[in-house]
C-alpha cells in the first residue's frame, strides 16, 4: 500500500494517497476559530476556504507557528462529509510516497519521541516504523469530527 509521508518536528504522518487532493506550498493563512488549538489558521485552496492543521502542534509539539512548515497538504473530504468539508496538514518538508507492507513494524503507543503529550495520542491510530523514522497514521476521522461536527468530534476519545 502507498501512503504520503509528512514530516513533522518527531517524524512523520501517514496518509493515504487516496485522500490526498493536492500538495501545495506556503501560501497566505488567515485566522480560523475551532475549539482544536491545533486548528487555528485556514489556507485558500481553489477558491474554498480549508482549516489548516498544523501536524506538530496536533501531536504535542510545545510551540507551533506558522512558520514551522514548509508544504500543506489538502485532504478529499472523510466518506459521509459534504463536499465542502476539506482540510489541509502542514508538512515541515516535502511529503513523499511511500510503501508500506505486512512486514513494517509496529511501535509501542507510549514510544515518547513520536507523540510529545499524552493528550495528543487521541489523534492518532497506529504507530510504525517506516523508512526507520518514527511515523504515526492519524485519527483523520476525530479531526474532521472536531473541525466540522464538534458535536461528534470528542475530546474525550481514549
Amino acid at each position: 500500500m502507498q501512503v504520503l509521508a509528512l514530516q513533522y518536528k518527531a517524524g512523520n504522518i501517514l496518509i493515504p494517497i487516496s485522500m490526498v487532493a493536492q500538495i501545495v506550498s506556503r501560501s497566505a493563512i488567515k485566522p480560523f476559530h475551532c475549539r482544536a488549538d491545533f486548528v487555528s489558521s485556514k489556507i485558500i485552496w481553489r477558491g474554498i476556504e480549508i482549516p489548516l492543521v498544523y501536524s506538530s502542534k496536533m501531536l504535542g509539539a510545545e510551540s507551533s507557528s506558522d512558520t514551522e512548515f514548509e508544504r500543506v497538504v489538502v485532504l478529499w473530504p472523510m466518506k459521509g462529509s459534504q463536499a465542502e468539508d476539506l482540510f489541509a496538514l502542514t508538512s515541515i518538508g516535502s511529503p513523499h510516497v511511500v510503501n508500506i507492507d505486512a512486514d513494517v513494524k509496529r511501535l509501542e503507543n507510549h514510544e515518547p519521541s513520536i507523540v510529545s503529550k499524552e493528550s495528543s495520542k487521541k489523534y492518532v491510530l497506529d504507530y510504525l516504523q517506516v523508512e526507520g523514522m518514527p511515523s504515526v497514521v492519524p485519527d483523520l476521522r476525530l479531526i474532521s469530527n472536531l473541525i466540522f461536527k464538534p458535536e461528534i468530534g470528542s475530546d474525550d476519545k481514549k
